[in-house]
């Protein structure tokens, strides 16, 4: 046997077939893995940092290493660290996880398979590594989960230099990753492709794992340091603040009041359409154009009279009213309008809601966006949606500020 990584992962894996079979089992592994809990589901598509906890245990090792993969991970890397040139402790680079999702990377583009099925295969297995290691940092800088209030005004304070502002969620900061290290441009690209220099190998494992930490690392100084100032979270520039707390009960009894006031007001762009406000929905919904949440706000003021227009809001204060009013989480949620944008942002995107009063909304926001914004992305169109909703409900408990 040849004395190099590559020869002892080939004799190692030799029963494996790279084949449309093998991609479709790494495929359902990741998918699996990433939506076994709902910490796990919450986490991945979201983009706050320590507050849900993700644990990829022995269990999971075990069913890429030998139930996927039949590995001898014993084996294999008593032969690796054999080698003179490698360290036996140089945990991460021989870490046979790690080892393996970067050879089978190699197999996967020096494979038959077609085009499309290379990518995907090559972003599953360098996702399923980067979760692992991603799991091991959240371990390191958060032993217990972090208070919620804090992580949303660290993900508030952050510029959009940083990639969770880029991609929304950490599933899309660690996708977008994962096509970087597989791009023609990559400095890893020579490594997958060929597969030959140990130390080049070595290195591809330390720069994934040293490049998510740093990420980690820079968002855990905010987050230190919001901690310490006991930030309180409404916009990232904090051009406004507001007591916070509004009571359940009192809530409830003044619902018509609050609709009276937007029936005032929405007509009135000047009254209606706060760019501070616009500000603050913009920093919780990062996807989201400035440009059109202004289109649809606008189309919105001048078309209440429509009946699709008012039903739209309607419906949109009377689902945030019931959701305070009845739900646990909603009530927990009325501790301050920080929580509560982002308890009902969550509801407002969740993919599998079967909520009569929600899938209303979206049928009807959906409508007078199609009208009012100049974009038919059905990404876009759900996106503006959304910041529409928060931007009505945070307009009405905004209330009392403007008066």
């Amino acid at each position: 046997m040849s004395n190099n990584i590559k020869s002892i992962m080939d004799h190692h894996l030799k029963h494996l077939k790279i084949d449309a079979k093998f991609i479709a089992a790494v495929h359902r592994y990741r998918v699996t893995w990433i939506n076994k809990s709902e910490d796990h589901i919450r986490f991945f598509g979201g983009n706050l940092l320590g507050v849900y906890p993700i644990r990829y245990t022995t269990s999971d090792r075990n069913d890429w290493l030998d139930v996927l993969l039949e590995l001898d991970e014993y084996e294999a890397r008593k032969q690796i660290i054999s080698m003179p040139h490698i360290d036996e402790d140089w945990k991460r680079a021989t870490d046979m996880v790690n080892v393996s999702c970067c050879y089978l990377t190699h197999a996967i583009m020096t494979s038959n398979l077609t085009s499309s099925q290379k990518e995907a295969g090559m972003i599953d297995v360098l996702l399923v590594m980067q979760y692992k290691l991603f799991s091991s940092l959240m371990t390191h800088f958060f032993r217990y989960s972090a208070d919620e209030k804090t992580a949303l005004g660290t993900y508030a304070a952050l510029s959009k230099k940083y990639a969770i502002k880029q991609y929304g969620t950490w599933d899309g900061v660690l996708t977008a990753r994962a096509k970087d290290i597989i791009s023609s441009a990559s400095i890893h690209y020579q490594t997958i492709s060929k597969f030959t220099d140990d130390g080049a190998i070595v290195y591809m494992i330390t720069d994934i794992q040293g490049r998510l930490r740093n990420m980690v690392k820079n968002i855990w100084g905010v987050f230190d340091q919001v901690r310490v100032e006991d930030a309180k979270i409404l916009s990232t520039g904090g051009t406004i603040e507001l007591d916070g707390k509004i009571v359940v009960r009192d809530v409830s009894r003044v619902l018509p009041g609050y609709t009276r006031y937007l029936d005032e007001i929405i007509s009135d762009k000047r009254r209606f359409i706060k760019p501070e406000l616009i500000e603050v929905i913009c920093s919780a919904q990062y996807t989201m154009s400035e440009h059109l949440l202004y289109e649809a706000l606008n189309y919105i003021s001048d078309n209440y009279n429509n009946k699709t227009v008012k039903a739209f809001v309607t419906e949109t204060l009377l689902h945030a009213f019931d959701y305070i009013t009845n739900d646990k989480s909603g009530k927990d949620a009325m501790r301050d309008l920080s929580t509560l944008l982002a308890r009902l942002r969550a509801l407002y995107m969740a993919s599998r809601s079967s909520d009569p009063a929600l899938l209303k909304m979206r049928d009807l926001g959906g409508e007078i966006l199609k009208k009012s914004i100049s974009s038919r992305s059905e990404s876009t169109i759900a996106s503006v949606r959304t910041g529409v909703c928060l931007f009505i409900i945070l307009r009405v408990f905004t209330k009392n500020y403007y008066s």
